[in-house]
């Protein structure tokens, strides 16, 4: 799945294997893949983010407070946004 961040008239696109909304936290989890760059630089990507869109139609406006960055392996980044 591709997922798009769109922020300040920059947009980024990510391959992820899931984007997971979990609305007891109000809150998405998307878990990329294949981003071997420092935790730090893909967490900027999501950081005040206008609008996170994935490839399959859903949309998420104002999702842009990160606040976890995770590496699960050497291919796997988990990434926690609020709004």
């Amino acid at each position: 799945m591709q997922i798009t961040v769109n922020k300040n008239g920059t947009v980024t696109e990510h391959e992820a294997d899931l984007a997971i909304e979990i609305r007891s936290e109000n809150s998405i989890m998307i878990q990329l893949r294949g981003d071997h760059r420092k935790l730090s630089a893909i967490a900027a990507d999501f950081e005040d983010a206008e609008t996170i869109e994935s490839d399959d139609g859903r949309s998420w406006e104002g999702y842009g407070n990160v606040i976890v960055a995770y590496r699960m392996d050497v291919e796997t980044v988990q990434v926690r946004i609020t709004e």
